[in-house]
């Protein structure tokens, strides 16, 4: 139901780097004959919705882009990339007119509801893998047709070597804010003049402390390892610096890293609408502790 294969050349990493499966102890025994890379061992999903009244705040034309930038994120590593959809519409899309090597295209049917395609999309993928259909995969990662994946090459044997039945593994969410740096001189101010509440929001912004990370290949953002239940250790946005810090929180102020000439990120996940986030600490160097210090 795809538009093709993805043709990767010689150099790329996935063959480089995913060949050793031997050296991660989690991998099974049964996969160290396997001569596949990792990469394609794994398939990647996403639900994608366009055609119809979407929901969100995308337009159509921009949700096309949105899995562009996606799909060719993911494919490098994993070039099994199946997309679930909830109408023709956009099923014929993908597969006439988008030009993207899609592994599988799959339309879920009877599904009147678009807001339960991420549900229904997850629900697919188990009877897909229960029927024998995905025999030849091994591990499925999930994720949304706006998400651009950011993974460091040599880590995948080890993030494969810990996922299982009994674990998932989520990756960071980092958040763009705009920043006076990454615009023309004047654009800024006048984003500020737009409305009172992002005034406001930018105002601040402009006295958060923005970090270059010096070594991309080896820097971690550590987030706190307290009780994912409350929100007792997250950090105000507006929280002057220099405040003591909620307990258990990672990093005692919301403030912005840039990595590699990226655009400024803020340091944490958390609720854009209550500006109130769960940040993380920037560490140059070495494996983020285990338990909170």
């Amino acid at each position: 139901g795809g538009g093709g294969s993805l043709e990767l050349g010689e150099d790329d990493w996935v063959g480089r780097h995913f060949k050793d499966a031997k050296v991660v102890p989690g991998l099974r025994r049964s996969l160290f004959k396997d001569k596949r890379p990792l990469g394609d061992l794994v398939v990647a999903c996403m639900p994608f919705y366009a055609r119809a009244v979407g929901t969100g705040h995308s337009v159509a034309a921009t949700r096309f882009v949105y899995l562009n930038a996606t799909f060719f994120s993911i494919a490098p590593v994993w070039r099994h990339v199946a997309v679930f959809v909830q109408n023709s519409g956009d099923a014929d899309y993908l597969r006439r007119d988008s030009g993207l090597p899609l592994f599988e295209v799959v339309e879920v049917a009877g599904l009147d509801n678009p807001k339960l395609l991420g549900v229904a999309t997850v629900i697919e993928m188990r009877r897909k893998f229960a029927s024998g259909e995905w025999a030849q995969f091994e591990w499925a990662f999930f994720t949304e047709s706006d998400q651009v994946l950011h993974l460091r090459p040599w880590q995948l044997p080890q993030l494969l070597g810990a996922a299982d039945s009994r674990n998932l593994i989520a990756p960071h969410r980092f958040l763009p804010f705009p920043h006076p740096r990454d615009y023309e001189p004047g654009f800024f101010e006048e984003m500020k003049g737009m409305n009172g509440g992002l005034k406001r929001e930018l105002g601040a912004l402009m006295e958060k402390r923005l970090v270059d990370v010096a070594d991309p290949e080896r820097a971690r953002c550590c987030f706190d390892t307290g009780d994912c239940k409350k929100r007792n250790q997250w950090v105000d946005f507006y929280e002057k610096p220099g405040k003591p810090a909620p307990a258990g929180a990672a990093a005692p102020e919301v403030h912005l890293i840039r990595v590699a000439g990226s655009t400024a990120l803020l340091n944490g996940e958390g609720n854009l609408f209550k500006m109130s986030y769960r940040t993380c600490r920037l560490q140059e160097a070495g494996e983020c502790p285990k338990k909170n210090s």
